[in-house]
């Protein structure tokens, strides 16, 4: 799993606040935001292959 600072976690939060009207928990935050690295990590690979 990725390492997130926490200044960049409460970014997270605010961000998914605004977009969909909840708050989340740090643990929830890390979980999403992690997923979100990996997805962004396996495109990258893909494009590299092209």
């Amino acid at each position: 799993m990725v390492e997130i600072s926490q200044e960049k976690l409460e970014e997270f939060k605010k961000i998914w606040q605004k977009e969909y009207g909840e708050d989340i928990s740090d643990e929830k935050a890390r979980e999403y935001g992690g997923r979100l690295v990996n997805l962004f990590k396996v495109l990258i690979e893909i494009d590299r292959k092209k």
